[in-house]
């Protein structure tokens, strides 16, 4: 059975009332939580075997080495320090601070991965309107092959 910590994106507050009133509804952030949303992530949950203690969840994991690598922020320890400081890393991670040695770890072992997920995230920014139809993914695909060559 795979255990994950509690991971919620609507943390309430007294004052201010929600974590999303600090980030405005045009910040890229809201964008690349959108976009991670869409993604196929059975890859990520795959690895995960369950037992030991909770995981932080990879789909914020990703969430926020994304919006990191978005920033050229590459140090799992700047990571971990944006975490705590900036809304737009709250807001993606829902105020959980996993520290730098986890994010190095996430990292490591999603190192196969990783790489295909930024692809398809950049590629789902560059395509926004496609999001809904992986008919029009596959025509621009097919499309683009042979410019590629």
């Amino acid at each position: 059975m795979k255990i994950f910590k509690e991971y919620r994106q609507d943390h309430n507050f007294l004052l201010p009332p929600s974590l999303d009133e600090f980030v405005p509804e045009d910040h890229e952030v809201r964008v690349i939580s959108d976009v991670v949303d869409t993604l196929d992530s059975s890859l990520l949950l795959g690895r995960y075997e369950g037992g030991g203690a909770p995981a932080y969840h990879p789909t914020m994991m990703l969430k926020v080495l994304i919006y990191a690598y978005s920033l050229g922020i590459y140090s799992s320890r700047r990571i971990a320090q944006e975490l705590k400081t900036d809304t737009a890393f709250m807001f993606l991670s829902g105020l959980q601070t996993p520290d730098f040695r986890t994010i190095c770890l996430f990292r490591a072992q999603h190192a196969t991965i990783l790489p295909n997920l930024f692809v398809e995230v950049v590629r789902l920014c560059a395509f926004p309107w496609a999001w809904w139809d992986s008919d029009i993914l596959l025509s621009m695909a097919q499309n683009l092959k042979p410019m590629l060559r």
